[in-house]
């Protein structure tokens, strides 16, 4: 028996169309079975991404501390706060800091209280009425190192999504556990991030806030909305890469 074997007119354009659409085959089971995958892929990429860091001031351990206690007395600026930025808008999920007790405390049983206050900027100060207020335990765990005695102790609490828009704000960590002496014993000290920069100080909730020196050691985590997340950046790449696949099989098949 003869083979046939067909070929293309090689003179006639519109020969050459009607040839090319009689022998074009449809894209194979494995090339349909390569773009699902690169599909599902995608889309398993696309999911929501982990949070990325917003704001870092990393502790430096050769600092002292310095008093942010909710109640207590020791001191005549027993709050501090902190200033940051953002560049877009955030949504934070979760804060990290460091901090000790002037004195070895080994009484507290964790976790202990804090109250975290969050100001907008007024003219280089927080605001006079914070704009998120949260409350919660947060557990010490000994970082290894310690200042005059007083072992560091890093701490880390989930946010509830908060959002901010872009701009100028300030952190205020305050320690307000009813396990912590009014008066005399020992007091809570949020741990510095440097000498540089600048923090704020107050006595009270309904005191004047005033500039002192230092950064406060503070990791601020989210998303943020002016970002591309890693997942947008694959999804993008693998859609281009899940086209050229089909493209070359379609073509190798038409060619066979």
């Amino acid at each position: 028996m003869n083979d046939v074997t067909t070929t293309a007119p090689s003179h006639d354009p519109e020969a050459q169309v009607s040839w090319l659409s009689r022998t074009r085959r449809p894209a194979s089971p494995g090339a349909l079975s390569r773009m699902a995958a690169g599909v599902g892929l995608c889309l398993a990429l696309a999911m929501p991404a982990g949070a990325t860091v917003i704001v870092d001031q990393a502790h430096d351990a050769t600092l002292p501390g310095k008093f942010s206690n909710y109640v207590g007395a020791l001191e005549t600026n027993q709050q501090a706060a902190d200033n940051f930025s953002l560049f877009d808008d955030a949504t934070l999920t979760s804060l990290s800091w460091v901090g000790q007790y002037d004195v070895e405390q080994t009484a507290l049983t964790n976790p202990v209280d804090f109250r975290i206050y969050f100001f907008a900027d007024a003219g280089g100060l927080p605001g006079s009425v914070p704009v998120i207020t949260v409350d919660a335990p947060a557990t010490g765990v000994a970082t290894g190192g310690s200042f005059d005695s007083s072992p560091w102790l890093a701490y880390s609490i989930a946010l509830p999504s908060l959002f901010l828009s872009s701009g100028e704000f300030w952190i205020s960590i305050l320690e307000y556990d009813t396990q912590t002496p009014d008066v005399g014993g020992s007091q809570w000290m949020w741990g510095r991030a440097s000498l540089s920069g600048s923090s704020a100080t107050r006595s009270g909730d309904v005191d004047t806030w005033m500039i002192t020196g230092s950064n406060m050691a503070f990791t601020l985590e989210g998303t943020a909305a002016g970002v591309p997340e890693p997942a947008s950046l694959a999804l993008f790449g693998l859609g281009i890469l899940a086209v050229r696949s089909v493209r070359r099989r379609a073509r190798a098949d038409c060619g066979s």
